[in-house]
């Protein structure tokens, strides 16, 4: 249980730049060209992901989407 609680804890407090990320393993990545396809497969599928999640609109799903920088909060809703 001490684990999960460990995860749980590290996934509420930290943020992945996925598209930055995505982008340093295929640009910025001296070896990348191999990981090109792959990469750019996975990021249509985010994308097709997130669209999907937004219809839904699920609130904890949209909190996995804003931690993974794949959706912004509108600065109307932070208020």
């Amino acid at each position: 249980m001490e684990k999960e609680d460990n995860e749980q804890c590290l996934t509420e407090n930290w943020k992945v730049n996925t598209p930055e990320l995505l982008k340093l393993l295929v640009e910025d990545n001296p070896k990348g060209t191999v990981l090109r396809s792959p990469v750019r497969i996975f990021q249509n599928l985010l994308i097709k992901l997130t669209e999907r999640a937004l219809v839904i609109n699920d609130k904890e799903l949209n909190d996995i989407l804003l931690s993974l920088n794949l959706i912004e909060v509108d600065e109307g809703e932070k208020k």
